[in-house]
């Protein structure tokens, strides 16, 4: 199945969102990302993914701002060793992350018989940006606006 671009994925699609599309939207670095990500607030799209990529955007937009803010030269994990007075004083990393939870996206747990499911289904359907089948029945999601856990279909 040949890949589509990003402004062409029909309505209603369910896509899995890895990290490079928070960390490019919010970082200004693709127009695609942020009006996918646009597409799903307005939930034209269906956006899936979970907390360990929201881990991982937080990561790398820590990264981000401690480069740009000059606390570090490099975009290098190691060279903020010593700092945590200075990492205490970002705050713009999770301003621009915790917006993931106001997005309309799906965010589910991670354990261990979901990515034992997740590896049947890339086994079956591959990697790519293929539709995935029903996301029904994968239980319970953050809900932003408690702060709780809940049943999302």
């Amino acid at each position: 199945m040949p890949v589509e671009r990003i402004e062409n994925l029909p309505a209603g699609i369910r896509l899995f969102l890895d990290a490079n599309i928070f960390v490019y939207a919010f970082l200004g670095h693709s127009n695609q990302c942020r009006e996918l990500l646009g597409r799903c607030a307005t939930e034209q799209v269906l956006g899936i993914t979970i907390l360990d990529v929201v881990n991982e955007v937080t990561h790398r937009m820590m990264l981000a701002e401690a480069l740009g803010s000059g606390l570090i030269k490099r975009d290098r994990v190691r060279d903020l060793r010593g700092k945590w007075r200075e990492i205490a004083q970002l705050t713009e990393y999770w301003t621009q992350t915790s917006a993931i939870f106001g997005l309309n996206v799906l965010v589910l747990m991670t354990d261990e018989a979901r990515l034992h499911r997740a590896q049947t289904i890339r086994a079956r359907h591959g990697a790519s940006h293929q539709r995935l089948p029903d996301c029904r029945g994968y239980g319970r999601v953050w809900d932003s606006q408690s702060g709780n856990t809940r049943q999302r279909f």
